[in-house]
Order: structure tokens, then sequence, then C-alpha cells
């Protein structure tokens, strides 16, 4: 494939960066001499002249250049560069307490100390949320469980001793919902339900507090108490509530609302009530996946009731209407038919692949040209991000970033956003960079080993790490297949890999090797059950092995369980994988039918938990 930009780089915009790439012989900014530094950070027509000189004062004893000379936006890319160069350049004196209260770094003894010293309740607080979340980065569950209870007795305190301030109202609110959300998390519904009873009667006086949240909790602790009718009049409650103005938390949404009610009706068996709440969320949503799921399982109430011929109306419309989305997908195994070849989808000529990036400055395409020629893919990356929040153009951007930069992440993000007649067209015509197969080598030879299907290997690691091998997560997961450490080293141990320390998984060869052998044993482990194989490399197995025990309906297939996983990082991820599955099967063999994966789909005794796989 030729680059969509490769040859502007040698039109108007952007002949300085090529021509000075030039003169400075092949040599990148990162393999430059201090005297090489020294020069191109004084060009001021040199795109990167920060960058040469904020990597001078990094590398270089003495090195001059005037911070005051880096732009905004350049701060925005640059800012962990700066932030290492500004220990060398600015060692500003900060207290002990307010460098305890912002520092990444405060150490946990240092915050239990000062939380026993503070006496004021308000900061006290402060310091055990910043407590409890060290806890959590060091999964150190039981402590961090043990801090949010002291929050949450100290808030009630509060508030009792003051209830007409509005902050201790808001912390007391904040504390009952995160412990009450422990609490559903583990399975204690009467601790939650008495917390939260407790919570809603004593702040509801106050109009002031915006309740929803805290009311959808408690409904989902009443729906999986299995006491539906409770629930479903508590999400009414809420959606009552979210009129009055939008909840402090972001993702509580009327279509969340909406979806909840009508899935709860549905695990009610009130087919015709639940027919009815996904026909109001089909019909008032704009996300397109959103809308999918609604109409999906519109049909299936349908299907239940008698109805099959608007049942299949529906999914015939919904394989027409969109060719991408894991319920479009799925609604052909609802016909009974086959997904078509991939080769049969055509361009639709809806997308502007823009190769002159007309919504940049000439200043913007400089230095973005200048990155990726500098090979510079992190802060690439970062500046795709940060020049545009348009998915249009995003796409665009993202599509050079992949192609020169094997970064694959802000197209992946841009394209979900985009309407389904775009998505076709850049499906059709860049394929290879929607769904890549950088290390095929590698994974081929894994898939032999284990028996995994390529596409499986290639999925979760489309999706763990977007083929970043330098990727690092929260939760000290690395590598393209994202791997923690001490798997790894269970893993490497029985597998015979050669694996020594933690920044071996950034190695390829190594990462892919321990994460088939990992997602083999999930396969053994699940019965082959790839949903589930999904469910528990994203969350665990253990939490697989609880989900089946508590969420499991003897009426529910493997469609409708995933709807149950009550993580919604974890529900989402799974049906990533199984239509990340399919196109990479498809995209193998472009010119095929292929059914719904199978593994995906199949029923197996869920009810039954798989036995355990030693991993050491």
């Amino acid at each position: 494939m030729i680059s969509m930009f490769k040859k502007v780089c040698f039109i108007i915009p952007f002949v300085y960066v090529c021509s000075h790439a030039q003169l400075l012989g092949s040599t990148k900014i990162k393999d430059m001499s201090c005297d090489q530094l020294a020069k191109v950070s004084q060009d001021k027509d040199f795109a990167l002249n920060s960058l040469a000189g904020i990597r001078g004062i990094k590398k270089c004893p003495g090195f001059n250049f005037d911070m005051k000379s880096v732009t905004d936006f350049e701060r925005k890319i640059f800012v962990q560069e700066i932030a290492e160069a500004n220990i060398l350049l600015l060692p500003t004196p900060v207290s002990a307490t307010a460098q305890l209260a912002i520092s990444e770094n405060a150490s946990i003894d240092s915050l239990r100390n000062q939380i026993k010293k503070e006496k004021q309740p308000i900061e006290k607080m402060v310091l055990m949320k910043q407590l409890r979340a060290k806890y959590r980065s060091n999964n150190r569950r039981a402590d961090a469980l043990k801090v949010l209870k002291d929050f949450q007795a100290l808030a009630q305190k509060t508030f009792k001793k003051d209830s007409k301030t509005v902050k201790h109202q808001e912390l007391y609110l904040e504390a009952s919902v995160n412990l009450g959300r422990q609490y559903y998390s583990d399975n204690e519904f009467k601790k939650a339900d008495t917390l939260l009873t407790a919570t809603i009667t004593s702040l509801k006086p106050f109009e002031q507090q915006n309740l929803a949240e805290i009311t959808y909790l408690f409904g989902k602790v009443k729906e999986d108490e299995e006491k539906y009718k409770e629930a479903v009049a508590m999400y009414d409650a809420v959606l009552e509530e979210l009129k009055k103005g939008a909840s402090k938390n972001v993702l509580l949404t009327r279509e969340k609302l909406l979806w909840t009610k009508a899935w709860t009706l549905y695990k009610d068996e009130q087919w015709a009530a639940a027919g009815d709440a996904f026909k109001v969320l089909a019909t008032e949503t704009v996300d397109t996946s959103e809308k999918s799921r609604a109409n999906f399982f519109l049909a299936r109430t349908l299907k239940r009731t008698d109805k099959k011929d608007e049942a299949v109306k529906i999914w015939t419309q919904m394989t027409q209407d969109d060719f991408y989305s894991y319920y479009s997908l799925l609604a052909y195994d609802e016909l009974g038919i086959k997904v078509p070849a991939f080769n049969t989808l055509k361009a639709t000529e809806k997308f502007n692949f823009d190769k002159s990036l007309s919504f940049l400055s000439a200043k913007q395409k400089n230095f973005f040209n200048a990155l990726l020629e500098h090979e510079e893919v992190d802060l690439a990356e970062r500046t795709t991000l940060a020049l545009t929040d348009k998915p249009e153009q995003l796409t665009v951007l993202g599509l050079e970033l992949a192609y020169r930069g094997h970064r694959f992440l802000p197209l992946f993000i841009a394209f979900a956003k985009l309407p389904i007649e775009q998505k076709q067209d850049i499906m059709v015509q860049k394929f290879d960079l929607l769904f890549p197969r950088l290390y095929s080598t590698e994974v081929k030879e894994m898939a032999t080993i284990t028996g995994l299907p390529t596409s499986l290997i290639f999925s979760i690691m489309r999706q763990e790490s977007a083929f970043n091998m330098n990727s690092r997560s929260p939760a000290n997961a690395y590598g393209l297949m994202q791997v923690i450490p001490p798997l790894a080293k269970s893993l490497a141990r029985k597998h015979k890999v050669e694996y020594k320390k933690a920044e071996d998984l950034y190695n390829p060869q190594i990462n892919i090797k321990i994460g088939s052998f990992e997602l083999s044993e999930q396969v053994k482990k699940q019965k082959d059950q790839y949903a589930l194989v999904a469910a528990a490399y994203n969350a665990g197995p253990s939490a697989v092995t609880r989900w089946l025990k508590t969420r499991f309906r003897p009426k529910f297939d493997i469609v409708d369980f995933v709807e149950e996983i009550p993580y919604d990082e974890t529900r989402l991820y799974v049906k990533v994988i199984a239509r990340n599955h399919l196109f990479y099967d498809r995209l193998e063999s472009p010119n095929k039918e292929f059914v719904f994966p199978e593994n995906f789909i199949r029923q197996t005794d869920l009810s039954q938990p798989a036995p355990t796989v030693q991993t050491n």
C-alpha cells in the first residue's frame, strides 16, 4: 500500500521538514548528538525544535534552551518530556503536606500517617480517597475496602453533625455510592440494601443532591435479588430524576436507563412490556450500536410471543443496514443464514480521505509529519488525538499514523464514531489498517503449537494493546497481549519460555508466546466456549466462575448471558472479540461466506463450572 499522504511531504506544507531531514542526514532526534540537538533547537523553522531542546536538557549537561519558547500546544504533547526536564530545571520546593496531597508517588505509609494527624474531616476524607486508590492500584483489596468503610462512616458522621452543608451531603453520597457498589459487586445485597436505603432517606429532603446514581445502584441490587418489579420502579424513578438534570456520573444516561429497564423486563419474561421498552430505546437513540442492540432483543421478544415474521423482518433489516456491529452479525445466525463473503462489500464513496489534510494549518501539518519522519510515534499518537475531536478528521490522521507509525488506537477510536456508510467505505479500502495482522509469523507459530485459531490471537492483540508492543496498563499488564508478570512467570516456567523480568514482555516474541499459552489455558478451562474465554482473559477466570454461579439463568443462552456480565468493560470486550474474530476469518478468506463463530454462541452447560486448569 502507498501512504495516502507520502507525496504531500514534497509539496508546499512539508517542503522544509523533508529538506531539513536531508540536511541532517537521516539522523532522528532520538539519535542526535548534543551538538546536533543544540543546532536544531535554535532553528525556529524546524518543526521539532522544541522537542530537540527538551531532549537536549535531559541528555546534555549545561544545555542551553529557553523553555519559554515552547508553545501551549507543544507543552500538551511533550508533557512527559517537559516533566522530566523540569526535574533538572525547576526543582521547586514543595511543602510536605502539599506534596503528599498531590503526588502520585506519595507512599501508603505517608498517607496513613497523615490521615491519623489530620483533624479536619473533609481533608481527612480527601486523604482517605487517595489511600484507597493506592491500595487498589497495589491489589490490596481488603485494605482498600477497610479504608472505604472508614470513609463512609466518617462521611455519615460528618453529615449527621451538619447536614445542611452541601459538601457534607456530597461526600456522604459519594462514600455511600462507592461502598454500596462494593457490596453489590461482592453479592452482599442485604448490606447494600441497608446502606442505600439509609442514604437515600437521609438525602431525599435536600433537592440540590441528584440521587440518580444511588437510586440506579439500588435498582441493580433489587434486580440481582430478582425483585424485578421493585427494580423497574427504581429505574423509572431515575428516569424522572434525570429530567431534573444530568447525573454526576456521566455514564448514567437516559439511554442506559432505558436499556436497563427493558433488560430487567426481559429477564422477568414480561415479553410485551420488554418489547415496548426496547422499541422506545431503538426509536430514541442516535447511537447505532445501541439501536442495533435494542432492535436485536426486540426481535427476540417478538419471537417469544409467536410473532416470528415480525422478528425476521427486524433481523433482516439489521443485516441490510449494518455490515459491522456485533448484533447485526448475530442477526445472520438468528435468521439461519451465512454472513456474506467480505469481497461482496462495496465502497460507498461516503468518506472524504482528504489527502491534503486541509483541516490542519501548515504549521500543524509540519509538526505531525515531522514526528512521523523522526519516528516519534508515541508523540505522533498524542498529537493525532490532540489536533481534532471530529471523527472524520481523526480518522484521516489515524489512517496515516497507522500506516506510517503502526499505531492504530486513534484510528480505532475514530472509526467507532463514524456513520455506517463511512465505516463501510473505509473498511473496503483500508481493511488492512482496521484489522492489522502484525507479527503474523509469531502468531501462526503459536496457533500451530496451541491449536488456537490465528483470528482469536489477532483479535485479542487488537483489543488489548492495539498492536502497541510497548503498552502497559494501570493494572501492570505488559505488551501486545497485556500479560501480567506473575502469570508470565508461571506460564514461562510451565512452557519453557525464556523469560526473566517484566520488561521481557515488551518483546513481541515472548509476549505472544506467553499470551497465547494463557489463552489456550482458558480455552481448556472454559470448555471451548470463546465468549467465556474472552471474559476470563479480560476479567479473570474467577470472575467468570462467579458470574456463572450468580447470573446464569436456565432459560438464557450464551447471547443472553453476555448481557448479564456486570462489568461494562468486559461485556463490551466479549462482543468486540467475537466481531473481530469473524472479520479476521473473513479477511483471511475474502471470497468465502461464514457463519457467526460457533465457539462464541455454542451452548455449553454453563451451570457447571469447568475444571480448574493449573498454570504452575
